[in-house]
């Protein structure tokens, strides 16, 4: 997991901390309260946030405190500088939400005292729980309670603890403010010194500087020009170091520029590094590009239409999720339509967890819904599975190999009461389309047959395994088939306990669409003499690959004892 820490200059050190919550929870308010720098996309500057009188963009601001006391008396940094990235509230801004919340660390949920957990309010929370490893809850808006304010914010606080239990922030730090009081919200700002306090008792300690020793890599999220100066680029560094006068890629233009300043909120630096807010200036091209990646030449970016991520299905999202579904993609500040096809393999021992083409993989036909508590049947993706994607993205998407993405079903109805983020997951390759043959993503298939008569101890006629229509009996011989004897009337248990018996299609019998098989026991010896029973059933079951036009089939080895094919178990080899 990326990690958005960084120095700004020596002896200073910068955390960037994500503002989220429902719209008009006072979000941007608290931002300007605490705030002593901000950014030109600060505070809703934009003439279109005026106008409507919400934050449309992403803003940025920020603030300095001194040194944890938590870091001990050995640390020889000066001071935080705390980022402030005051995201958007409204659901249809949730792209840029998201997109903002890839550059966090530390993430602050601002809820109305007034109105607890609204429906941005939950969804933030899951954003948080996928990309943020500590939160701040802020009640805001406390000088607008009427009645007891105490016991109303106690009842608030457990209905909140009640929620919060269900995820991975099981005790949440709560502060109470009020951003912006009275009538014209111009009052001095309640409960700021407790947020400060708070804020630094979870502050992490600094990073290692080996994390600026990698390549540099950049998510921009304004790109404009101004005449005299170039091509200004905003946004914030994800690994690596940048220094005026280095030649820097756009890997979506193919194309390189040097770097003429930089700035880190209007202050004109050198050089800045990994975590940085910066701003930057370049020679002018001519770009329709608004957001996008910037890089060091060589690094891990690509550009593709088709590729691999390893995911997790979000939990708050209750639905099935089948194949080829259509989707919002996000990673970093790019958001496409596509779709996704899973499949998965077991952990191994040691596991990194990567994807690899030289891997046998399980194909999924969908990931599926949540049960309830009345259904008891097992899950269909057994323990210890790691479940990928192939992505088909509908435009080429510009990222680097190990971003994070979210997928989400945002055509559904904002006022709906339900999550629209499916799952979340890493980009682990990017494939071409010739490739996607050596993906072995393996779907079993059961064909049942019947038996036609028992010709000895050893040996019976089979028949129904294929139709008219699905053709020719000789591709199947060779392959192993399952039998199923029939159940005792009494006990209901089978006869053995090496269930089923595995015999091998030996050659096909007549003209009707009949075969012969042989096994190497005597699995017919209670039987000898007897017609055909409809209870006696066969079985043939193989795996043909998913991405592998010409279908060939495959077995492996011969399933486990008691294994029945009508319950299969893709966790057992062929």
């Amino acid at each position: 997991k990326l990690q958005f820490l960084y120095f700004i200059e020596m002896g200073e050190y910068n955390v960037n901390v994500g503002v989220l919550g429902h719209v008009d929870s006072g979000k941007t308010s608290l931002c300007k309260a605490l705030s002593t720098q901000g950014s030109t996309a600060s505070f809703d500057k934009s003439p279109q946030s005026k106008e409507r009188g919400i934050t449309l963009d992403l803003g940025f601001s920020a603030f300095h405190e001194g040194v944890p006391k938590e870091w001990g008396e050995d640390c020889s940094l000066s001071q935080v500088q705390y980022t402030l990235v005051d995201c958007p509230g409204h659901a249809s801004l949730i792209k840029t939400i998201i997109g903002g919340a890839q550059i966090i660390d530390m993430m602050v949920l601002v809820i109305d005292a007034n109105k607890g957990i609204q429906t941005q309010t939950a969804e933030c929370i899951v954003i948080g729980e996928m990309l943020a490893t500590s939160l701040i809850i802020v009640l805001n808006k406390c000088d607008l309670i009427t009645g007891d304010k105490e016991k109303h914010l106690d009842k608030l606080k457990k209905r909140l603890t009640a929620v919060f239990s269900l995820t991975k922030f099981k005790e949440p730090k709560y502060v109470c403010t009020s951003a912006a009081p009275g009538a014209d919200g111009k009052a001095k700002a309640q409960g700021l010194d407790e947020f400060r306090s708070t804020l630094s008792s979870l502050t992490p300690k600094p990073r290692s500087a080996a994390e600026d020793e990698k390549k540099f890599l950049m998510y921009v999220d304004h790109c404009f020009a101004i005449e005299g100066q170039g091509t200004i680029l905003t946004g914030t560094i994800l690994d690596g170091k940048l220094s005026v006068g280095q030649n820097i890629h756009f890997p979506a233009m193919k194309t390189d520029r040097k770097v003429k300043g930089i700035q880190v909120f209007k202050k004109p630096v050198k050089s800045a590094s990994k975590g940085d807010r910066i701003g930057m200036s370049v020679s002018k091209f001519d770009s329709t590009m608004e957001r996008g990646i910037v890089c060091a030449q060589g690094s891990n970016v690509k550009t593709y239409t088709l590729g691999i991520a390893r995911i997790e299905k979000v939990r708050f999202y209750k639905a099935a999720i089948p194949a080829n579904l259509k989707l919002h993609i996000t990673v970093g500040h790019s958001t496409v339509m596509g779709s996704a096809r899973f499949f998965y393999r077991m952990k191994r021992k040691d596991d990194d967890f990567h994807f690899s083409l030289e891997d046998t993989h399980i194909w999924m036909d969908e990931i599926e819904a949540e049960k309830g508590k009345e259904d008891k049947t097992p899950p269909a993706l057994p323990s210890g599975a790691v479940v990928y994607a192939l992505l088909t993205f509908e435009q080429p998407l510009t990222t680097p190999i190990g971003a994070t993405l979210i997928a989400s079903k945002l055509d559904t109805d904002v006022h709906a009461n339900i999550c629209r983020l499916c799952f979340q997951g890493h980009m682990e390759s990017a494939m071409k389309p010739e490739e996607l043959p050596s993906l072995k993503a393996m779907k079993e298939k059961v064909r049942p047959a019947a038996i036609d008569r028992v010709v000895d101890d050893y040996t019976c006629i089979g028949k129904n395994l294929v139709t008219a229509k699905t053709g020719d009996l000789t591709k199947f011989i060779g392959m192993r088939i399952l039998f199923e004897p029939p159940r005792d009337p009494e006990t209901g248990l089978f006869p053995e306990d090496r269930i089923p018996y595995v015999g091998t299609i030996d050659s096909t019998f007549g003209k009707s669409g009949k075969f012969k098989v042989i096994f190497k026991d005597a699995v017919f010896k209670r039987t000898k003499g007897q017609t055909a029973c409809p209870k006696y059933k066969l079985f043939l079951r193989f795996r043909v690959n998913h991405f592998d036009k010409s279908k060939k089939m495959c077995q492996g080895h011969i399933p486990a004892p008691g294994c029945l094919p009508k319950h299969v178990d893709a966790t057992v080899p062929l």
